[in-house]
């Protein structure tokens, strides 16, 4: 788990984050603190409309850490549809916006939807991504890694004391606990955390959680679902901690009704002993497709 937090604060050294409305600025992480870096922005918007307006409220980031960014990745919002004359028209908006607040930078927006791992369009002209840039796959997990290290950050949920450690449900000891429920201070904060999962997305999907506190994330994900035409499967909470290789089973068997894909969710992974079970169980039943997801950001 400490790894885990390390990493997680190391996402702020190259990285920034932003939530954008047309109100304001709702969220910001730390300054970036090395040149080259990346920002990654959620535009919390529901109309193509105030896309202008969001991107006016850059201004008022850390002057200090958009002066060390060179590439801007901005979230596509799900309730838009995303086709090439709505991106087109938005990265239209974007050259004007960062002309106006004189921002030499790459830009793109990134979107995904049900079944799909999320893909990057970049700008073009001066928005182009530069010879020998990172390839999407590395921005993808940066964007990734600076969101939830925000949010957790935002939600205190990284605790690290300095005159006691904890105990963790696996019997080890750490200096740091990451209780992951305390970063979902919002709606929207489950919102964003469900769109890194709806590339694992299908009809009918089976969820697995060890915690009811991760349920908001499980709702959110329901109402992406539905807005593609697709039902969520069974959601099953696991009724300990730590769970058993015969609970495993049968909370999967629970969850995969009607030879259903499951999707497994863990709120804490401490020295990886429940995820290795997990999918040690996932993988003892064939007919399933099963993805593993826990609070550190790495998945199988």
């Amino acid at each position: 788990m400490e790894a885990a937090a390390e990493r997680l604060t190391r996402a702020f050294v190259q990285s920034m984050y932003a939530r954008l409305s047309a109100r304001g600025v709702v969220l910001e992480s730390a300054p970036a603190r090395r040149p080259n870096s990346l920002l990654f922005v959620d535009l919390d918007i529901q109309q193509s409309v105030e896309i202008p307006r969001a991107l006016q409220q850059l201004r008022r980031l850390s002057p200090v850490g958009l002066g060390h960014v060179t590439e801007f990745v901005f979230r596509w919002p799900v309730t838009l549809p995303a086709n090439e004359s709505g991106v087109d028209r938005a990265l239209d908006e974007i050259a004007r916006a960062f002309k106006l607040q004189r921002i030499h930078a790459s830009a793109g927006f990134v979107h995904a939807s049900v079944g799909s791992e999320p893909s990057i369009e970049w700008g073009r002209g001066a928005l182009a991504q530069p010879s020998g840039a990172s390839n999407d796959s590395e921005v993808l997990l940066a964007c990734r890694e600076v969101e939830l290290a925000s949010l957790l950050r935002n939600g205190r949920a990284m605790w690290t004391p300095k005159h006691y450690h904890y105990r963790l449900p696996s019997g080890r000891h750490s200096g740091t606990f990451v209780r992951l429920a305390d970063a979902i201070r919002s709606p929207r904060d489950a919102e964003v955390l469900a769109w890194w999962l709806l590339e694992h997305g299908t009809d009918r999907l089976g969820i697995l959680i060890d915690t009811s506190t991760v349920m908001s994330i499980v709702l959110a994900l329901q109402r992406m679902l539905a807005a593609e035409g697709h039902a969520l499967g069974s959601v099953i909470t696991l009724s300990t901690y730590p769970a058993t290789m015969s609970e495993f089973a049968r909370a999967i068997r629970d969850a995969a009704r009607d030879q259903s894909p499951v999707l497994a969710l863990l709120s804490v992974s401490s020295s990886g002993a429940l995820r290795d079970r997990l999918l040690t169980a996932l993988g003892n039943m064939e007919h399933l497709i099963g993805h593993c997801i826990h609070s550190s950001t790495n998945s199988s």
